[in-house]
């Protein structure tokens, strides 16, 4: 069960679970809301992954969804992660899951060999140290297969004049476009909006614009002029994007064939390359300091499916990673394999700011034709709830306050967020508004229970 499907498949899918037929069902998020008379076990795998969170129409955690349908039918729910959410991690501590370990790994060999490399003195060239360009030479040499990963996918971040300093914005959002320079445009990721990407500067008028920063196209072109005589595979969304285009992509690289694979996370989760030898992380900095607080969550969780998809069959495997903070403190416990211990320091960070999973948080969303009017939408909320709060001091808010991304496909944003323990949350939620109606004035209000993102 899942969106690719025609509605004559996916209808008899419905039809045979519906009707007692299918014992087994395998699909996405919205599986979790087809009947099924005989259930007796869900399993979420990768329980910890953002995808299970539906962050556009009506929102909601599949995960949390799943624990919700077993507690109703009386049914088992095992949700499967190497590197669980907090949340899970936070309920198996308190015995509210039972935590099962699996002791032992399904490869005879160790894990893989994990290298810090410090971008501070071997400095990136076109993107790459000079230590991981010997590692994917002897890698190519041994007629094996390498993955070169970064999370960012166009050809750079962003294009800036050498003279002014000024780069081009996108019109409907607080966004720098990033620069695609195989249909040379500058692409927004936030609103989709495309531009013909400028040959001189909008500010100064001269010449000098230049690409600043790495994405999987101007790897794949660098890895090109360094290993000429290789099979060179970029796999990220541009890429994929045809039917089929994935399977045709990774051909090779099933069949064995030597080759370098470079992509976004779209290669590091569910692959077994039984020939890959090598990953090389090539900004391992952008997960480790970042503005959200599940920052170093979601990347510990990220390298370690990353890293796992060297030495999965009888090959040794190694995992470089270029970073100009090498003496981070999370790094001895990502190399040596300590998710607990990551998880047991960030419990404390949690506990110290009042985040989840030691409360809980509800963002009320606003989002109108200018920031003063969503202001006074989310004042007018707040005020409202304010009431409640005067009998009840277990919540806090934060804000209202613009969105970090302030200005997003031609409308204005703003946030007001509610923290405090999961009763009082849903108390305060259920006894306030508007989100019953949706609508103040010209501003959209909108709900996010336990929100994915602060964005």
């Amino acid at each position: 069960s899942h969106s690719g499907l025609t509605d004559k498949a996916r209808s008899a899918a419905y039809t045979a679970c519906l009707t007692g037929g299918a014992d087994v069902l395998i699909g996405t998020r919205s599986a979790l809301f087809v009947p099924m008379p005989r259930l007796g076990l869900i399993l979420v795998d990768e329980e910890h992954d953002s995808a299970y969170k539906n962050s556009e129409g009506m929102r909601y955690s599949a995960r949390d969804l799943a624990v919700y349908r077993a507690h109703l039918t009386s049914c088992k729910v095992v949700l499967a992660s190497a590197t669980p959410s907090l949340e899970s991690w936070y309920n198996a501590e308190l015995l509210r899951y039972k935590k099962v370990v699996l002791q032992k790994r399904t490869a005879k060999i160790p894990p893989a060999q994990i290298q810090l490399i410090d971008s501070k003195i071997d400095r990136p060239k076109d993107g790459l140290s000079l230590a991981a360009k010997k590692a994917l030479s002897n890698c190519l040499s041994a007629k094996e297969q390498a993955l070169v990963f970064i999370n960012r996918r166009g050809f750079s971040p962003m294009l800036m004049c050498r003279l002014c300093g000024v780069s081009p914005k996108c019109e409907n959002c607080d966004a720098t476009p990033t620069f695609h320079k195989e249909k040379f445009i500058l692409w927004c990721h936030h609103c989709g909006k495309r531009y013909n990407a400028p040959r001189t500067c909008g500010n100064c008028g001269t010449n000098s614009l230049f690409a600043l920063g790495y994405g999987t196209e101007r790897l794949e072109d660098s890895l090109k002029k360094n290993f000429p005589d290789s099979l060179i595979i970029r796999v990220d969304s541009d890429t994929t994007q045809r039917r089929n285009a994935h399977k045709n992509l990774l051909r090779p690289v099933y069949n064995g064939d030597s080759c370098i694979l470079v992509g976004t996370q779209i290669l590091a989760k569910g692959h077994d390359f039984k020939r890959l030898t090598l990953v090389v992380v090539v900004d391992g900095d952008h997960g480790i300091y970042n503005t959200d607080f599940r920052s170093i969550e979601r990347f510990s969780q990220l390298f370690q499916q990353v890293s796992g998809r060297a030495g999965r069959k009888d090959l040794f495997g190694k995992v470089l990673i270029q970073t100009y903070f090498p003496e981070s403190m999370w790094f001895p416990l990502l190399i040596d394999g300590k998710y607990d211990i990551i998880c047991e320091k960030l419990l404390r960070e949690r506990k110290t700011n009042g985040w989840p999973p030691l409360s809980q948080i509800a963002l009320i969303r606003g989002r109108g034709p200018s920031i003063e009017l969503v202001m006074q939408a989310l004042t007018r909320v707040k005020e409202n709830l304010t009431q409640i709060k005067e009998t009840n001091n277990r919540f806090r808010f934060l804000g209202p306050i613009p969105a970090p991304m302030e200005k997003k496909s031609g409308l204005f944003h703003g946030h007001l967020l509610l923290c405090g323990d999961r009763k009082t949350v849903s108390l305060v939620l259920d006894s306030g508004e508007p989100w019953s109606h949706k609508r103040l004035g010209k501003v959209f209000i909108r709900l996010d229970v336990d929100p994915w993102d602060l964005w």
